[in-house]
């Protein structure tokens, strides 16, 4: 039980890591999109 508890939290922290450094690539891609939206209109 102990071993997949270990297992989950290290699937976790990694995909933190790699989901972190994307989430302002995101916020930036969207504001672009919603501004090219409007813009278009």
């Amino acid at each position: 039980m102990i071993v997949k508890k270990v297992v989950a939290l290290i699937i976790f922290a990694f995909h933190v890591k790699v989901l972190l450094p994307m989430i302002p690539v995101f916020a930036v891609s969207g504001i672009i999109i919603s501004f090219l939206m409007v813009w278009l209109w």
